[in-house]
């Protein structure tokens, strides 16, 4: 996904993102979260995108997050937010770091897939 994502950047002369392991957790517990819950949200229990962040202990000025479900594939789903003005804007963002998740409600592989991308600019 990163290379998927760094890529698309590159084509309107962004620099690229780097991958942030906390950010990873943070977007991997808000799969989870849509997961277990069997909803697509940018809502999660643990609190606002910002709180999430900050409580994972990142010091941002600038924070984004695109989710998905359904897509079966990191090409799929970011077919899908390439053609969405909304999540694109994200993926082109000012940001520098990057945190990806995917969880599915089913067992194993099988069910609905949730996509969570967290985009950051540090401070």
């Amino acid at each position: 996904m990163l290379d998927n994502l760094n890529d698309r950047r590159k084509e309107d002369n962004r620099p690229p993102l780097t991958l942030n392991e906390a950010l990873n957790n943070v977007s991997q517990s808000h799969s989870d979260y849509q997961a277990s819950g069997k909803t697509m949200t940018h809502d999660d229990t643990q609190g606002s995108l910002g709180k999430r962040v900050s409580d994972a202990g990142i010091k941002w000025s600038r924070i984004g997050e695109n989710v998905a479900s359904g897509a079966e594939t990191v090409d799929r789903v970011m077919d899908q937010w390439k053609h969405s003005p909304g999540h694109l804007a994200n993926i082109l963002g000012d940001y520098t770091i990057v945190g990806f998740g995917l969880a599915t409600d089913g067992p194993g592989t099988k069910g609905n897939t949730y996509w969570t991308q967290t985009f950051v600019k540090t401070t």
